[in-house]
């Protein structure tokens, strides 16, 4: 049952049970026995992934649950993850090769790899954990997917949808799951969330009050899970073959949806969107430069573009000095997402709708439209006429409610800006222990290079617009962040 993998996919060792974990699926091999191992490909949904290569190889249906902790199940960073499965229904049959083993017949047997072992004795951990919390969501627990079953087929009941038996599952942890099921009607959408995104729930059930043309609407909620259910949004995510129209419809309908925000800003900030107001990221300016300072000194491979000490120092004065700035420009603090991103857009006929906001946050409106940009740029990097298209379509709302000399000085400063606050407003730098995880660091420290990159490209522009006419708008809205 192992499937072989190549450099573009991930092994993954599989803990799949049955029949309320009592059984346990392994491989057969001389008297021997392994847990199974998969291959899927890398950076992808690692639940659906799964889920479609054991229905494809082995012809079972499954619902994931979560991967065990690595530092926990496996000592050694060489052996594979591993994840725990149910398998449905709870009488389903062993693929060939495998068997069902009784939990209790573990200790009369032999692994081949001690390692299964271990991961066993963690599930079988967790598993006690989960069983005596008794008010533990059902995510992680055996019959989970019977339980979300039955909560869903219970909340369609006031809207007259019946719930089908196809579902299709994306995210899966003890305390994270995304799943559509399938009604007789339109589909609906099953999500659960935990830290650090817990207060994803009242933001999508906030923002599908204030604004129900324009997110997911909510049927239900869970409290005690911190989940909801929402209604399928039919339609498509735009691409690299998407006309430019629609492109520009997208930007024009963010600048609607924020500008409709701003009489709720408090509001918005009470229901857990980020603060990301320059009065609020101020205080943050210091803290974090010593945090990338730390990050700095314990760099071992020098870099061209390293960040010094002394550029640290330098970007603290700029920092602050573009917060100053844009606290004192008339721009009104809106509804933004830091996650902005066309696999968050759907459009459907004359309709766009914004999906996720689990990064949204309250500050300058610009910086939504800048993540939007920077993604563009990915899908058309020869394409030298769509950004201002896009900033024009995003700019005539705003026309209504600020004047030229606003709207060009917005525009000027967005770039550092969209950075800055981005990651000011992370978690990761804040933490001791993420910081020294070091992929984080490394990601900590590019977002400080690319800080500093920006911020040499607006003091240029900031003097340059010191020593001349303010730029018009056309001008400003070809700026772009700096590579």
């Amino acid at each position: 049952m192992a499937v072989r993998a190549d450099t573009k996919t991930e092994v993954w060792r599989l803990i799949i049970f049955r029949r309320d974990a009592s059984e346990l699926l392994v491989c057969e091999n001389e008297k021997r026995l392994r847990l199974p191992r998969l291959d899927i490909p890398e950076r992808t949904r690692v639940a659906h992934a799964l889920n479609a290569r054991i229905k494809a190889i082995w012809d079972m249906d499954v619902f994931c649950l979560y991967p065990l902790a690595p530092s926990t199940a496996f000592p050694n960073d060489l052996l594979p993850p591993c994840h725990v499965i149910e398998a449905h229904p709870l009488a389903a049959a062993a693929p060939e090769g495998s068997t069902w083993l009784p939990i209790f017949a573990l200790l009369e047997v032999t692994f081949a790899d001690p390692a299964d072992l271990a991961a066993i004795a963690q599930w079988r951990s967790d598993l006690i954990e989960l069983v005596s919390n008794r008010n533990h969501t059902p995510l992680g627990s055996p019959r989970c997917l019977e339980h979300l079953q039955t909560w869903v087929r219970a909340a369609l009941q006031p809207f007259g949808l019946r719930l089908r038996k196809q579902f299709v599952q994306f995210n899966a942890s003890k305390s994270f799951n995304l799943t559509r099921f399938e009604t007789d009607g339109d589909a609906v959408w099953f999500k659960a969330t935990g830290e650090p995104n817990i207060r994803e729930l009242a933001i999508s059930r906030g923002l599908a009050q204030l604004f129900p043309d324009l997110v997911p609407r909510v049927l239900s909620t869970r409290e005690d899970w911190n989940a909801w259910l929402s209604l399928d949004v039919c339609g498509t995510h735009p691409d690299g073959d998407s006309e430019i129209k629609i492109w520009t419809d997208v930007a024009s309908t963010l600048a609607n949806l924020q500008i409709a925000s701003i009489g709720n800003v408090l509001h918005l900030i009470d229901i857990g969107c980020k603060n990301a107001r320059a009065r609020t990221l101020i205080p943050l300016v210091e803290p974090f430069l010593d945090a990338m300072g730390r990050l700095t000194d314990q760099q071992v491979k020098p870099i061209a573009s390293s960040v010094s000490q002394q550029d640290l120092a330098a970007l603290g004065v700029q920092l602050k000095d573009l917060l100053s700035d844009h606290e004192n420009v008339d721009i009104p603090d809106t509804l933004g997402h830091f996650d902005f991103n066309p696999g968050n857009i759907v459009v459907s006929g004359k309709r766009i709708v914004f999906l996720d906001w689990a990064e949204a946050f309250v500050g300058h409106p610009f910086l939504t439209l800048r993540y939007l940009a920077e993604y563009m740029r990915r899908l058309f990097p020869s394409a030298s006429c769509w950004e201002s298209h896009l900033t024009s379509a995003y700019l005539k709302p705003w026309r209504c409610w600020l004047g030229p000399r606003e709207i060009s000085r917005a525009l000027a400063v967005s770039p550092f800006l969209a950075i800055a606050a981005y990651a000011l407003s992370l978690r990761a730098w804040r933490d001791a222990t993420q910081c020294a995880d070091p992929q984080t660091a490394r990601y900590l420290r590019s977002l400080t290079r690319r800080m500093k990159r920006e911020a040499a490209s607006w003091a240029a522009q900031k003097f340059q617009r010191a020593s001349t006419s303010p730029p018009s708008i056309a001008e400003v809205s070809a700026c772009h962040f700096s590579s």
